[in-house]
Order: C-alpha cells, then structure tokens, then sequence
C-alpha cells in the first residue's frame, strides 16, 4: 500500500501510476470535504492530467497560492504536506466556529448591520468551518457593498463577546478602462458588478493569512494583509490577482474613492485593523447579486 509518493505528480513531474493514485485518493479528501468548490471525486485511476486541475484548486483554496503549480512533490513538499493531513481542523475547533455561527444568528445582528447580510455572513461562516486554515473564527469581518462608498461599511466583531471591534470605511474595485483611459464599466459609489479580476472587487468568502509591508493604497512601508478567496468562479483569485487589505490615501471618512479590487481602509485605521483580523480570521463580502452554491 502506498503512503507518501516517490516522484512528483502533475504538471512536469514523471507521474507514476502508484504516485498519482495517492494523490488522487488524498484529493478527493478534501473534495468531500467541500473545500474544493464544486468539484466532483476524481476516478482513480493514475492518470494525471484530470488530475492537474483538481491539484490547482487545492493550491489556491486550501494552501493560498496565487500561483498553483499544478504540481505535488514528495515529501517535505508543501502541497504534499497538507494533503496528508486531516483537511479539517479539530473536533473542537471545528465546533466552536459552528456553534458560535448558529449562537449569533440565532441572536440577531449587533453594531448597526443589517440583520440580511449578518445572516449571509454566518452562513458562510458555517459552510467554511471546516476549512483548515480557519482557526480564528470568533473574528468576523463583513463588508456590506450595498452600501456607498462614502458611508462605513466594513465591520469587524469578536463572536464570543459579542461586540463591535471596528466600523469603517473600504473602497471597492473601480474595473478596467480602455485604451483611452476611460473607465469602462463605472462604478461610482455604489459598486453594481463584480468579478473576480479585471480591477473589480469580488464577493464571498475569504480566510485572512499574514501581513507584509508595501507601498500600496499611496501610502509608504504599511502593514498589508493577505487573504485567501474559498470560492471558485467567485473569488478564488484573490491571491494571483493581488487583493489585499490596505491603507489608502484616497480612503477617507466621507472620502472614499476605488481601488483596483483590495479592500482598502483610512491609512488611519488600517494598521491596527490588520493586526487584529490577521492570522486565520473570517471574511465575507456582500453584495445581493451574490448567490452562494446551494
């Protein structure tokens, strides 16, 4: 019985058959799990290049990579690592995301959002609490995209207490402009599309990873926080396409101007904003043109 593999599998490894029917059998893993969107188990049967898809997915959903490889190397390998392990958290991890989702729903909406998007929120939450990389789940960021520009709404709660941690200010994505330099699809302050790329901001469901320094949203040497998008066809890009949570200049309170897609917050509020919800928290953007799968 094969238990790790001897060669790499996928795109320009030498995928054996044993190799790759590992793979496979650990793919599907998290595919029952529901953390590979709405992929359906691969036949194992070692061949890799149905595979390879199915590996890419897992890149970007499971492990954040905004550029999947399509490929698994042995061990130590990183793709190989997680996919030997549980793809979901710990039993009281795992309870405790579900429970505090169903115990806030069941409360009703605090801080001044609005009871549709509080559901829709926690929803989410309860459909990704399995997720591996979730083990914040008491931190809850929501952004409300219904709501213009130029009025606060992004909040972040702690689940166990109950409590509104920040209300702000965001920018969403403006979209793309044409050879002329004009916009070509505007956006204004009420945002009416969304996609994942092309400068748009993108809805659903995302895990927040760590902070680095940029120079991004006009601002110099600023905490920036990465996140992963857990929804193909909706949001599953975000890494490759660069969305990050910022400060930026032309973020002000009753000032808000469009960013290429990031959520970008005051360059007053943005450092301490980051720090918080950084390391494994939940995010879920809204907006009612998003439809969760069924």
């Amino acid at each position: 019985m094969v238990t790790a593999i001897k060669e790499a599998v996928g795109k320009k490894g030498k995928n054996q058959i044993d190799d790759v029917k590992f793979v496979q059998q650990r793919l599907n893993v998290y595919v029952q799990a529901k953390l590979l969107g709405a992929r359906t188990p691969l036949t194992i049967d070692g061949d890799w290049v149905p595979t390879v898809p199915y590996i890419e997915d897992f890149q970007r959903l499971v492990l954040g990579r905004g550029n999947p490889d399509g490929k698994v190397d042995p061990l130590p390998g990183t793709s190989m690592t997680q996919l030997m392990k549980d793809p979901t958290p710990g039993a009281a991890a795992l309870v405790e995301a579900h429970g505090l989702a169903v115990e806030n729903m069941a409360r009703g909406p605090i801080g001044g959002i609005n009871v549709d998007v509080w559901n829709a929120a926690l929803k989410a939450l309860i459909r990704f609490c399995n997720h591996p990389k979730l083990t914040r789940p008491h931190l809850l960021t929501v952004i409300d995209f219904r709501i213009s520009r130029q009025q606060e709404r992004m909040w972040v709660f702690d689940l166990k207490t109950q409590t509104r941690l920040y209300h702000t200010w965001v920018a969403h994505g403006s979209g793309p402009k044409n050879e002329k330099g004009k916009l070509v699809n505007p956006q204004g302050d009420h945002p009416h599309h969304f996609e994942d790329g092309m400068k748009y901001s993108s809805l659903g469901a995302y895990i927040t990873q760590g902070t680095f320094l940029t120079n991004l949203g006009h601002l110099s040497q600023k905490p920036t926080l990465k996140v992963i998008g857990l929804e193909i066809g909706i949001n599953a890009r975000s890494q490759e396409r660069g969305v990050y949570f910022h400060g930026a200049s032309y973020v002000k309170p009753k000032s808000v101007h469009n960013s290429w897609g990031c959520f970008a917050s005051p360059a007053s509020v943005n450092p301490e904003l980051v720090n918080a919800i950084k390391g494994d928290s939940f995010v879920f953007a809204y907006h009612s043109s998003y439809h969760p799968p069924v």
